[in-house]
């Protein structure tokens, strides 16, 4: 099989992607998605390219509608959730070793990032979801209310697949949503621990957090901060791994990764640990092991959950 060679690169996107957080207008990054465009060869005509997607962002957006649903309603075959994203890095002010960027601060590095989120910009239709939503929170988080309110009851929500809580602003938006639709649970992995922190005395009961390691907070003594939290259901540990294993998705199904992980946790002194099996949703015989069970919300696993990097 020929290997992927994809028309923009992570660092072309990541440019489009600091280019939306500094636009002065909805119509600003209609014009920058036309620049795009227009260095990139090929028809626009064709389908699933990203001069097709780019250009129809940009013609959505001078006709006043959305280019993409702002919720993915049906997820993935990992997440069978209703999911909602922002733009990875550029929104995640507690981004750090996971954006490859070292304890001395600096750009991001891409060579470095383990940010799954940069799988998805292969996509052009994910990556333009992100920069959509992360205008319309800048724009008009009108959008955003009006489908929250159409969301179906009952539901489980993650709450940033890709990107994370950029702003009080916006963390302070997302629990007066949940709070008005308690109904539905949501939860997330943030490296935002400062804003959460924060704000911790106004987190709904409905949204649990994930304390997603690779940030530029994360020590001993402020991950112990967090944990005390009531809206913390623990920890979420991205660690390196090695061995011979599948690759890709088919590693969740092989019984040498998990052994892998296991092994890396025991090697960072984490203990026992639960080993992410990477299909959200059913991943315990009670339930989903990131989010919460039962009416009160809580935990179904009161352990660390691990996945491998590799």
């Amino acid at each position: 099989m020929a290997k992927y060679v994809p028309t923009v690169s992570n660092r072309a996107a990541l440019k489009f992607a600091r280019v939306c957080m500094s636009c002065g207008s909805m119509a600003d990054a209609a014009a920058a998605a036309r620049r795009m465009a227009r260095g990139i060869r090929g028809s626009s005509r064709k389908r699933g390219t990203w001069k097709y997607f780019l250009l129809r962002f940009a013609r959505a957006i001078d006709a006043g509608a959305l280019p993409h649903e702002i919720f993915a309603m049906e997820g993935n075959v990992k997440l069978p959730f209703v999911a909602f994203s922002t733009l990875p890095i550029v929104t995640c002010p507690g981004a750090g070793a996971c954006a490859g960027i070292d304890a001395a601060g600096g750009a991001p590095n891409l060579k470095k990032a383990f940010c799954y989120s940069l799988r998805a910009w292969r996509y052009p239709a994910a990556f333009l979801r992100q920069c959509q939503n992360t205008l319309l929170l800048r724009f008009n988080r009108r959008a955003i209310i009006d489908a929250w309110k159409a969301l179906p009851q009952g539901i489980t929500f993650r709450l940033y697949v890709d990107g994370d809580f950029d702003s009080e602003s916006t963390a302070v938006f997302w629990f007066n949503l949940l709070r008005q639709r308690p109904d539905i649970f949501a939860y997330g992995y943030s490296k935002s621990w400062g804003i959460l922190e924060k704000l911790a005395h106004m987190v709904p009961p409905n949204y649990r957090l994930n304390l997603s390691s690779g940030g530029i907070d994360d020590s001993p003594e402020y991950r112990e901060r967090m944990r005390a939290l009531p809206m913390t259901r623990g920890d979420f540990i991205a660690l390196p791994v090695s061995g011979e294993f599948a690759r890709g998705y088919a590693r969740y199904d092989d019984p040498n990764y998990h052994r892998a992980v296991r092994a890396a946790a025991a090697a960072a002194g984490l203990g026992k640990v639960f080993s992410c099996p990477g299909t959200c949703g059913t991943c315990t015989g009670a339930g989903h092991a990131c989010g919460a069970s039962g009416e009160d919300g809580s935990s179904i696993m009161p352990l660390p959950i691990v996945i491998g990097i590799h």
